[in-house]
């Protein structure tokens, strides 16, 4: 956490860039975001194409991936992910 890595910092007489942190970290959120949601696209293209898997969002929901919510324009993916 960066407030550990800040403690540690001061008492070795340095300092954080907590600018480029916020932004290293708002990026590697972004991209985990859009791994997820290619994920979940994948996982509905093979429920789709292949109607044998139709339990897949079932299975999917007790993983804790809840892909029925994410139809909704603008939800962010983090919200229906464990």
């Amino acid at each position: 956490p960066l407030d550990l890595t800040a403690d540690i910092c001061r008492e070795r007489k340095m300092r954080v860039d907590s600018a480029a942190f916020d932004a290293a970290m708002t990026r590697q959120k972004e991209q985990a975001r859009a791994a997820k949601l290619d994920v979940i696209n994948h996982l509905k293209r093979i429920e789709r194409n292949f109607p044998k898997f139709a339990k897949l969002d079932e299975v999917l929901y007790s993983l804790g991936f809840h892909l029925h919510e994410l139809e909704r324009p603008g939800e962010a993916v983090d919200a229906y992910m464990r």
